[in-house]
C-alpha cells in the first residue's frame, strides 16, 4: 500500500483520460470495459445507499443514463429470464444453472438448496465490472465470493488474475487487502455486555424464514465491513448495514427468488466502540411496501480511519419483520425494549 504517490496519481490520470462518460453530480466515471471510478469514498457511499434500494427497472434505467452495465445487473437479469416451473427435473435444473456458473449458482444452506446469483452477498455487486472490479480515487476493488480486495490502481492487473480458485495464494501479499463478507469469529478481549450483542457472526448477521413448504419469505440484517486505502486520508475502514426482505418460491426440492408484493418494517439498534473504547448506540427505522423481488435497505454507510478490529460494531438489537401475501411475516427480535 505504501507506493509512490506521483506515479499512482500519473497512472489514474492516464485511465480516466479515457472517459466515456462522466457525472459532474455525483463525482462518478465510467472508463473503459466499463469500469466505475469514484473520485472519493463520500462519493461512493452516496451512490451505495441510492443503488441498493432500486427496483430492477429503476437499476436498469440508472445504470443506462452512466452508460455502462453492471456485474450485478447481468446476473439479475439472467435470473429473472428463467422459467423454473418450465424445468421437467432436478438435474435439468442444475445442468442448466452449471452452464451459467459465470453469473448462478446453486448454494446450500443448512440443509436447504438454493439459487442465487453470483456475489449475491456483496453490497457492491451493483458497481462492478464484467471484471467484477470498479475503482474509488487511487485504489481499484473486486470482488469474489465471500471477499472484496483492495489494492492501488497500479496493481490492477494483478487483482484482475485473482478468483475464487486461487485467491488463497494472494492473501498474503502485502500490495492486497481482503475484506471477508461475513466475520465468523469475535476477538476474546471484547468489553461490551454479552446480552447486547445480537445475531451471529460477532453479532454482525441474522436471519428468518417462514414458508408453507412452497413458498417463503425470508429477512436478513447484515452488517459489512470493507477496508480500503486512500492516497489522502490513508487506511481506512467502511462500514455497511443492510436489511433485506425477499420472497422464494420452490420447486423440484430448490428454492429460487420471485416476485411478490412485499412489505417490510425495519427498527435497528448498532453498538459503535470508539478509539477511546467508549460504546454508542444509533438507531435506524424504515418501512416500505412495493412489487418487487426485494427490499434491500442501507441503514450504516459510513468510514472510519484505519483498519479497525472487528469487535468495535455489532448489532445492539433489532425489532424487524418483512411480509408477503403467500407466508405469514418472517421477524427478527432481539433486545425489543431498546425501541
Amino acid at each position: 500500500m505504501k507506493n509512490n504517490l506521483i506515479k499512482t496519481v500519473i497512472i489514474l490520470l492516464a485511465v480516466t483520460f479515457v472517459t466515456l462518460q462522466s457525472c459532474e453530480k455525483t463525482n462518478l466515471k465510467v472508463v473503459e470495459s466499463d469500469m466505475l471510478i469514484f473520485e472519493d469514498i463520500d462519493a461512493f457511499n452516496s451512490e451505495l445507499e441510492k443503488v441498493l434500494s432500486f427496483t430492477s427497472e429503476e437499476l436498469k434505467s440508472y445504470e443506462e443514463s452512466k452508460g455502462y452495465k453492471s456485474f450485478g445487473r447481468s446476473c439479475d437479469k439472467i435470473y429473472e429470464s428463467i422459467d423454473f416451473e418450465s424445468f421437467k427435473s432436478y438435474k435439468e435444473l442444475e445442468t442448466y444453472i452449471n452452464s451459467m456458473s459465470a453469473y448462478l449458482q446453486i448454494v446450500e444452506e443448512e440443509n436447504e438448496l438454493f439459487v442465487e446469483t453470483k456475489l449475491d452477498n456483496n453490497p457492491f455487486r451493483y458497481f462492478m465490472n464484467k471484471d467484477k472490479i470498479f475503482a474509488i480515487g487511487s485504489a481499484v476493488y473486486k470482488g469474489i465470493e465471500n471477499y472484496t480486495i483492495s489494492t492501488d490502481i497500479e496493481h490492477i492487473e494483478v487483482i484482475k488474475k485473482i478468483d475464487e480458485t486461487n485467491y488463497k495464494l494472494y492473501m498474503q501479499d502485502n500490495r492486497l487487502l481482503f475484506s471477508p463478507i461475513k466475520v465468523q469469529t469475535i476477538s476474546d478481549n471484547y468489553n461490551k455486555d454479552t446480552q447486547h450483542i445480537c445475531g451471529t457472526n460477532g453479532g454482525k448477521y441474522a436471519v428468518d424464514r417462514t414458508d408453507d413448504g412452497r413458498d417463503r419469505t425470508k429477512i436478513e440484517h447484515e452488517i459489512t465491513l470493507m477496508y480500503g486505502f486512500s492516497s489522502y486520508i490513508g487506511n481506512y475502514t467502511n462500514v455497511y448495514g443492510r436489511a433485506l426482505t425477499r420472497p422464494y418460491k420452490r420447486t423440484l426440492g430448490i428454492w429460487y427468488y420471485c416476485s411478490r408484493t412485499i412489505s417490510c418494517n425495519y427498527k435497528i439498534a448498532v453498538g459503535i466502540k470508539d478509539l477511546n473504547n467508549i460504546w454508542s448506540r444509533e438507531f435506524y427505522n424504515y418501512s416500505k411496501t412495493l412489487y418487487g423481488s426485494k427490499i434491500e435497505y442501507v441503514f450504516l454507510n459510513r468510514n472510519y480511519l484505519g483498519h479497525l478490529q472487528t469487535d468495535f460494531i455489532h448489532f445492539d438489537g433489532y425489532n424487524s419483520w418483512g411480509d408477503t401475501p403467500s407466508t405469514d411475516p418472517a421477524i427478527l427480535q432481539c433486545n425489543t425494549s431498546l425501541f
